[in-house]
């Protein structure tokens, strides 16, 4: 099931991706950082207004999802190593790039992990490749020119997955 919280882009492709019971929801535009519960805002601190557009997009596609399996007005808390902490038999995953926001979750009973990741295509620049692809910088070096920027972008999605 796919849920759109904003002007549609990509919401029948993106519920393609993941198989049934899991629940997708995005957002394209800007969050609004007074949408965020209490509990969420407290992890903004001082950042950036662009930072905190991206955390309240990715908070607002949560709820929608969280929404659809019953579950209203969960404060999505961010654990040490910065992931959501995501209700007891609930799992999921957020992501957002530049105006684009999405969310995904599912019941544990259903699904034990899910991973989402989005990037521009050659967001990845070449000086990051060694830190971000590790062995796969040599199979990258291998590929033609013009393949190399997306494929480091592809490996960078898949670990942030």
């Amino acid at each position: 099931m796919s849920v759109v919280v904003a002007p549609a882009m990509l919401s029948d492709t993106l519920a393609t991706l993941f198989p049934p019971g899991v629940i997708c929801a995005e957002l394209v535009g800007r969050g609004n950082p007074e949408s965020l519960l209490p509990d969420e805002a407290q992890y903004l601190g001082r950042a950036v207004a662009t930072r905190r557009e991206e955390f309240a997009a990715g908070r607002a596609c949560a709820r929608v999802g969280l929404r659809e399996l019953g579950i209203l007005d969960f404060p999505l808390q961010v654990a040490n190593d910065r992931r959501p902490i995501w209700p007891d038999g609930i799992t999921g995953s957020i992501t957002h790039t530049k105006g684009f926001c999405a969310a995904v979750v599912a019941r544990r009973s259903t699904m034990r992990a899910l991973g989402i990741d989005t990037e521009r295509a050659g967001s990845v620049k070449p000086e990051l490749w060694p830190r971000v692809c590790g062995p796969e910088t040599d199979w990258l070096a291998g590929l033609p020119e013009t393949q190399r920027s997306a494929a480091a972008t592809l490996i960078f999605c898949v670990k942030e997955a």
